[in-house]
């Protein structure tokens, strides 16, 4: 933050190029998540394929999920914040890229970062894991099969809370999350975390909890490529309904809180010094 606005416009994320760093920060940032997430879900509900846990377990089970899930996304964001933004979920970039707070190709660059580096985290997952299983992927809960658009709706009205809670605690320069409207948002995270943990609250019993596209591919496509799991016909939900979900989030954004293009991407180093600061 404080640097100067440089007289060649492709040294800002303006969509003349793209910046790697942040490409594989996104993707080193996502193997971990799935890695850690994904992981905690499949060692703590059973010891071997095919086990399952007693139904007092199932609640205790959850918590820890969920407080898994909340804990690595605020960890990895604290981590990664200040080179790629600390994103880690394709609805969250798609929201900054609809506000015009990242460029389209940086938003393109930094999804295919984290959907290969679920790929990865779940790969790495599967040789830490029992074999054979669903490696964490997201599927409808026997208690709720046949309620497609209901969970839909679940994980379009989750995401939009997280990705709303990213544009005003991390974006808005009036954010109490902020010391004053140029300073880091550095509590930002931890709110962020906590809307993570709050929709696992509610979704782990309906559907695994996605709110994340990048985070249901990964294990989706190993567990039904080497493990022969049917998890990917599901999918589709978990992709759709996030990116609504954050595309909703920022058109309450742009309703709220009008801006232009100039405003954000043109000054990103006081607009957003959390996610795109500038070096």
């Amino acid at each position: 933050m404080g640097a100067t606005q440089s007289s060649n416009p492709c040294n800002s994320d303006c969509g003349c190029r793209l910046d790697w760093k942040k490409v594989f920060y996104e993707f080193l940032a996502m193997t971990l998540f799935v890695y850690i997430g994904c992981g905690a879900a499949m060692t703590n509900s059973a010891v071997a394929p095919g086990d399952t846990l007693a139904d007092e377990d199932v609640l205790a089970w959850r918590v820890l999920v969920a407080f898994t899930f909340g804990i690595a996304i605020m960890v990895l964001v604290f981590a990664t914040a200040h080179i790629s933004g600390g994103q880690i979920n394709s609805a969250v970039t798609l929201s900054l890229a609809l506000t015009s707070q990242i460029s389209w190709i940086q938003c393109l660059g930094n999804m295919l970062g984290q959907f290969l580096g679920s790929i990865l985290g779940a790969i790495l997952l599967n040789y830490t894991v029992a074999r054979g299983t669903t490696l964490g992927s997201n599927g409808i809960q026997p208690a709720y099969e046949g309620e497609v658009y209901q969970t839909f709706l679940a994980e379009v009205f989750l995401t939009f809370v997280l990705c709303w809670v990213v544009l005003e605690t991390a974006i808005n320069t009036a954010t109490v999350a902020r010391s004053r409207p140029a300073a880091n948002p550095v509590t930002a995270p931890i709110a962020i975390g906590f809307a993570v943990l709050l929709a696992h609250f509610v979704l782990l019993p309906v559907d695994g909890c996605s709110i994340n596209p990048p985070r249901s591919f990964g294990p989706a496509i190993i567990a039904q490529m080497i493990n022969h799991q049917k998890t990917l016909h599901e999918y589709w939900i978990f992709f759709f309904a996030p990116h609504v979900g954050g595309a909703l989030a920022a058109f309450m954004y742009w309703c709220t809180h009008p801006i232009t293009v100039a405003d954000s991407i043109a000054d990103q180093q006081v607009k957003i010094p959390l996610l795109q600061r500038k070096k």
